[in-house]
């Protein structure tokens, strides 16, 4: 079933793998042009990238921290020159806080999880499809 989103642009954060990664695949299927960000497996990121770009989708891999309000700018403006805006956002950048922890470990977590939303949200004129 086709879903009309041919043509759309997306980013996906956290999108290299597990859950990012499938919605990317799934998005690329249907002709979505996707900005992949990913924080450390470049190599994940790039293997994503050559198997999205078969499904004849523009498609772009951006390395940066999301818990980073400055970092976030930067791939923002990056987007920016790229795609111009966005029509989708999946947000599936994440980290676990499992046992005891150190309170600046949950705070880590906490700008992972939760501060990107906000900071990526900032630049709300990129996502005028949303």
């Amino acid at each position: 079933m086709e879903l009309g989103l041919k043509g759309k642009k997306a980013l996906i954060t956290g999108g290299s793998r597990g859950i990012g990664r499938a919605a990317a695949l799934a998005l690329s299927q249907e002709g979505v042009n996707l900005a992949i960000n990913y924080f450390q497996n470049k190599r994940a990121a790039d293997s994503l990238i050559r198997k999205v770009k078969k499904d004849k989708v523009e498609a772009f891999a951006l390395q940066s921290d999301v818990g980073d309000f400055l970092q976030v700018k930067e791939m923002v403006k990056e987007i920016e020159k790229r795609f111009e805006y966005l029509d989708i956002w999946v947000h599936s950048a994440g980290i676990p806080c499992l046992g005891d922890k150190r309170p600046e470990d949950w705070d880590r977590v906490m700008k992972v999880q939760l501060y990107s939303v906000y900071y990526l949200s900032k630049f709300s004129p990129l996502f005028i499809g949303i």
